[in-house]
């Protein structure tokens, strides 16, 4: 059996090096693809064309949507995306509204619809970051994403590494009270007992019988009282956020599944303004990182959902677990779809991960408009170079596309690289020019409300 695979593999190369000889490339072969090669009308996942869309195995490689403010991020693909995939759940990042706006209407036909809006209590589903912790190392995440604002200004990790001792133990004391009261504002209110009432604290830690709790709490109040007031201090402005009162009655309680999100189609809408991201940064990465570790604790089953996160102005956002999810996204079956103005804005945010970013989305689309230059150069060489014989009979060799061929492309048109197929010439058109999505988007839109529980936050 051995001697026949070993002879059928000696003709298999003999013919495969006689193909190679007869196939010889005469200069560069360079050549548009077809929007075809990458999907069909068909397909059941992100629209990446007039009506064309990704298989569901390709979403969940991720897609990434570049192009400058107005050039129909939104209306052309995104919109077409949301108004298509059927029997899965959603986040969708909509600072603007505008997506709510269009598509709630419709989409409530299909799925449970959600909205989060952390300046906003009145039209805001709750979110309690702490209503996620199940073992003690959740302790541990959760201060620490709590406390990362603090690595952006200080050069010393030593305050960085005490505020977050110190944000695991007034966590602990708040998980230690009765369940109404385990929510992230009480971790303000426990800080500044600690601060103003500190026999209140060493009363909920003596009374605790958790003998790690009162070891790390002795060792805490053991430290040079400067160090304790400037360790304190930096806490304190870590979780400020959560003392405004639309947070705070946001926060308080927690209606938001994650488990329910792989059973039931599902949609949340996360509403905060692009004007408040930078206040609101710190709650907003908590909120993807949970989900983002939620997604990856286990590889869904038979029955359930897929997972579909829709980032539009994702160059906004600063989620630290970002790159590392989209890494490995694909294998539990949640595929994202980003949307920047350019990669530049991405680097602002996330440094040398900004290319992890784009180099783990399998399929990039380019809007007209682009003026980077380090990324219309980009562009241009992954195009490829292509063999052409001019007027005068003499061979001339060009890159495909060049960088000013790109910046100045028809308003239709959009650029796609994907996997490693040729660089594809599409089409793209805004939702309303298409009967149909046009008649999804004159429903008129969900209107806005909270399920958050009535009455005063229940605080220490």
């Amino acid at each position: 059996m051995k001697a026949i695979q070993f002879i059928i593999g000696l003709i298999a190369d003999f013919f495969g090096a006689l193909a190679d000889a007869f196939h010889q490339q005469d200069g560069f072969n360079a050549a548009f693809g077809s929007e075809r090669l990458i999907g069909s009308r068909l397909n059941k996942g992100f629209v990446y064309s007039k009506s064309r869309k990704l298989s569901r195995k390709a979403s969940h490689s991720n897609f990434l949507i570049t192009g400058i403010t107005g050039k129909g991020k939104s209306t052309r693909l995104i919109a077409k995306s949301i108004f298509t995939l059927r029997n899965c759940s959603m986040i969708i990042h909509d600072p603007s509204m505008e997506l709510y706006s269009l598509a709630s209407g419709f989409l409530s036909k299909f799925f449970v619809v959600k909205t989060l809006n952390f300046s906003n209590d009145a039209v805001s589903s709750g979110y309690n970051p702490l209503s996620r912790i199940r073992k003690p190392g959740d302790v541990s995440k959760l201060a620490h994403m709590l406390v990362a604002i603090l690595e952006k200004g200080s050069g010393d990790p030593y305050w960085s590494l005490a505020s977050k001792k110190l944000c695991q133990i007034i966590i602990r004391i708040v998980l230690l009270q009765p369940e109404e009261h385990h929510h992230i504002c009480n971790c303000v209110r426990v800080l500044k007992y600690f601060q103003t009432e500190p026999s209140k604290t060493d009363t909920w830690v003596a009374r605790s019988g958790d003998e790690k709790l009162i070891l790390d709490y002795k060792a805490l109040i053991a430290t040079p009282e400067r160090t304790l007031q400037n360790v304190v201090a930096s806490l304190s402005a870590a979780l400020e956020i959560y003392d405004t009162p639309s947070i705070a009655k946001v926060c308080s309680s927690d209606t938001i599944d994650f488990e329910a999100i792989r059973k039931t189609p599902h949609v949340i809408f996360l509403h905060n303004s692009i004007a408040d991201q930078a206040f609101l940064s710190t709650l907003t990465s908590v909120y993807f990182e949970q989900f983002f570790n939620f997604i990856l604790e286990r590889l869904p089953g038979r029955g359930d959902l897929d997972v579909f996160c829709i980032l539009d102005e994702a160059s906004s956002l600063k989620i630290p677990l970002l790159p590392l999810f989209l890494a490995n996204c694909r294998k539990f079956r949640c595929g994202n779809l980003l949307a920047i103005q350019g990669k530049s804005q991405l680097q602002s945010f996330y440094g040398q991960d900004a290319t992890s970013i784009v180099s783990n989305c399998s399929t990039r689309l380019y809007l007209p408009g682009i003026s980077d230059v380090d990324e219309l150069r980009e562009i241009e060489t992954l195009s490829g170079k292509c063999t052409y014989r001019g007027r005068d009979g003499k061979q001339v060799t060009r890159q495909l596309v060049t960088a000013d061929e790109i910046r100045q492309l028809h308003d239709d048109r959009t650029l796609i690289l994907s996997g490693n197929h040729p660089i594809i010439r599409g089409r793209s058109s805004f939702y309303f020019r298409s009967p149909l999505y046009r008649r999804y988007a004159a429903i008129p839109p969900l209107p806005m409300g909270s399920d958050i529980p009535g009455g005063p936050i229940a605080f220490l």
